[in-house]
């Protein structure tokens, strides 16, 4: 296996294995809910997983207990149910990061390519606020860098004008 080739598989399986750890931390918090019989996060200390070492355990459990973190769930579900579009793909689970390599271009494909492949059926974009996400991004980037001048292939600034800041209430969410 070559340089790239391990590079490569090393990426892609801390991808998955980040998926993966998500998902078992957030079974390891529904069934510490439904063991404490509580929704009050500071009842979860001793139903920890197997899996996880208790001090580990505790420190996740102090931040989901934080009031912070408390609201930003709140606030996320609430647009979970308010913006069901928001959450239409076309590709499925598939990551921008798969997409780049399966689309089969000259050179390394644009964020906004990347979003167009995930976001638009046949001819279409999956919902109104995809396409007019999509539509101020260009709008904003053809204003913001003259013409002949280098775009970068993300400008997060234009991004987050363009998503009215809700990628970064999302990515906020993430633990990274």
């Amino acid at each position: 296996m070559g340089c790239e080739d391990e590079t490569r598989a090393r990426s892609d399986w801390e991808a998955i294995a980040k998926i993966n750890y998500r998902k078992a931390l957030y079974q390891a918090c529904e069934k510490a809910q439904q063991d404490s019989a509580s929704e009050d996060r500071n009842c979860w200390k001793v139903h920890g997983p197997a899996w996880m070492r208790r001090e580990h355990w505790e420190g996740v459990r102090n931040k989901l207990a934080e009031e912070k973190w408390i609201e930003k769930s709140q606030e996320a579900a609430r647009n979970r149910t308010v913006k069901p579009e928001s959450k239409a793909h076309t590709s499925g689970s598939i990551s921008f990061g798969t997409h780049k390599r399966k689309m089969e271009l000259e050179r390394s494909p644009t964020f906004r390519e990347l979003f167009e492949k995930m976001h638009k059926g046949m001819d279409s974009f999956v919902s109104e606020r995809a396409y007019l996400v999509a539509k101020s991004y260009d709008k904003n980037m053809i204003e913001k860098y003259v013409e002949g001048m280098q775009q970068p292939k993300l400008d997060t600034e234009t991004w987050m004008v363009a998503t009215d800041g809700l990628l970064s209430a999302t990515l906020d969410m993430v633990w990274s």
